[in-house]
């Protein structure tokens, strides 16, 4: 669905990509770990269009999205989950979700909000209430909701557990999950190895810009020096 081919990318003189070389195939959950600085959100940013690649290319279902704005990119069925949730805060729970779907028509919008409300009835319960005032767990089923709510082929995830209590990070790992489950496939960036090993089909390894090692969990936690790293296993 994805392929990402010796992409370069930074900001100014700063390389923070350097030839970086990806696949995403449909239907797969693909988590990207890494030290901070290692350029993980960068190569998100690239991918929604956000931050311009200086070469290589990016391509979603066999087409090239590199020179493509933002909201074409979206069109096309890929939408960001950012760091940090972001939801809009004065605005109801409601209508965040609404900003998510405003390109559907009344039923695709009434269907695709029964859809997020069953993922997270909490928010159903709360759809008044202002995205600002709530928890951070809540404001993140916001932010996941609001990102559904477009329909999206490719659900790009960053850092979903970050600030988050243990308790709450399972459960929003659990409708993760579920939306896998339907069909949706999803590029997760996390810093929370173990609850990532648990729901994803690939994990891939990014360091100083560079893919440095892909495989599924079972091959990583055999890697003695990554399994020293990213789990503290010696």
């Amino acid at each position: 669905m994805l392929t990402i081919t010796n992409l370069s990318a930074g900001y100014g003189k700063a390389v923070v990509i350097n030839q970086l070389n990806l696949e995403v195939k449909e239907g797969e959950m693909m988590s990207i770990i890494g030290p901070n600085g290692a350029g993980k959100t960068t190569l998100l940013r690239c991918i929604n269009g956000l931050v311009p690649a200086n070469s290589g290319d990016i391509t979603f279902e066999g087409k090239s999205i590199k020179k493509l704005p933002t909201h074409k990119i979206a069109r096309l069925g890929i939408t960001h989950c950012p760091e940090g949730r972001r939801p809009f805060p004065e605005m109801s729970v409601y209508e965040n979700l609404k900003m998510g779907g405003l390109q559907l028509n009344n039923d695709q919008f009434n269907e695709r909000l029964e859809y997020v409300y069953s993922l997270f009835p909490i928010l159903k319960e709360r759809k008044s209430q202002y995205a600002g005032t709530m928890s951070g767990g809540q404001q993140q089923m916001v932010a996941i909701g609001r990102a559904l709510m477009t329909s999206p082929k490719l659900l790009i995830l960053d850092e979903p557990s970050i600030g988050l209590a243990p308790i709450v990070v399972d459960e929003i790992f659990e409708q993760i999950k579920i939306i896998k489950e339907s069909g949706v496939t999803i590029l997760l960036v996390e810093q929370n190895v173990d609850v990532a090993l648990k729901v994803t089909d690939k994990i891939a390894v990014m360091d100083n810009g560079q893919i440095s090692f892909i495989g599924n969990p079972a091959e990583l936690v055999k890697d003695a020096s990554l399994r020293e790293i990213y789990l503290g296993i010696g």
